[in-house]
């Protein structure tokens, strides 16, 4: 079942250069789903429209078959978390003071005990006192993650989390994503990361020139090597460009 739906979405910047020309794509409820593409293909371009961040041309984007109105309501923002590929936190706030400030803009009560679980469960408790400003990569993405546990949004929307990851805060990303499917959370993510890509994607779309296409074939081939799987992207995009 389709949970989002987008239709002919439109976007130009400058009055006349063309990031999304009339795509459509579907989020299937409870899957995870990728778009891939170059640098500038228009991929965080989407995911801040989806957002509500900024407006489109033209399109209609739907949840659970209902046209949604810009600007989003606040009843449905809180069915989205996203992940940045800069994590969004408060530096000069403790990883405690960010999850209580957190909670109050979205007015969800939690008590101390439940932010001292919440950190607890990713690791991040012995660090009481310390800035996020000190904090490394890895800690600042648990972080961002621990949000999610107080939104509990439906559709989580990623862009480019593994940016500046080492390879054990990666393998941490990729558990805490299944985690959050097993509970019934619905992904959008953008990525650079062949590998990470391969691990987790259900659906996979690539935007190239303004345009969109769905890359059906891939999981009829699990033993896909990662050399392989990229020349099947490139392949596709070369589809694209009319080769």
């Amino acid at each position: 079942m389709s949970l989002l739906s987008v239709r002919n979405l439109t976007k130009i910047f400058d009055g006349n250069k063309v990031v999304l020309d009339h795509i459509s794509m579907e989020l299937k409820e409870n899957d995870i789903t990728f778009i891939l593409g170059s640098n500038g293909a228009g991929k965080t371009t989407l995911l801040q429209i989806l957002l509500g961040l900024i407006q489109k041309q033209e399109g209609d984007i739907l949840y659970q078959g209902n046209n949604l109105s810009y600007p989003l309501s606040n009843e449905f923002k809180k069915k989205i978390g996203y992940i940045s590929d800069q994590p969004l936190l408060i530096e000069y706030l403790t990883a405690l003071e960010n999850l209580e400030y957190i909670s109050y803009i979205y007015n969800i009560k939690f008590s101390r005990n439940d932010f001292n679980g919440i950190l607890r469960k990713y690791g991040l408790t012995e660090i009481d006192d310390k800035l996020v400003k000190n904090f490394s990569r890895g800690m600042r993405t648990k972080l961002n993650l621990c949000f999610l546990d107080i939104i509990n949004p439906e559709i989580i929307y990623m862009d480019e989390p593994t940016i500046g990851l080492d390879v054990m805060s990666i393998q941490y990303l990729t558990s805490k994503i299944l985690e959050f499917k097993k509970e019934g959370k619905t992904f959008l993510i953008t990525s650079h990361d062949m590998a990470f890509v391969m691990q987790l994607a259900e659906h996979i779309y690539i935007l190239h020139g303004g345009k969109i296409k769905k890359m059906d074939d891939f999981k009829n081939h699990p033993s896909y090597s990662l050399k392989t799987f990229n020349e099947h992207i490139e392949s596709n995009i070369n589809s694209m460009n009319g080769g």
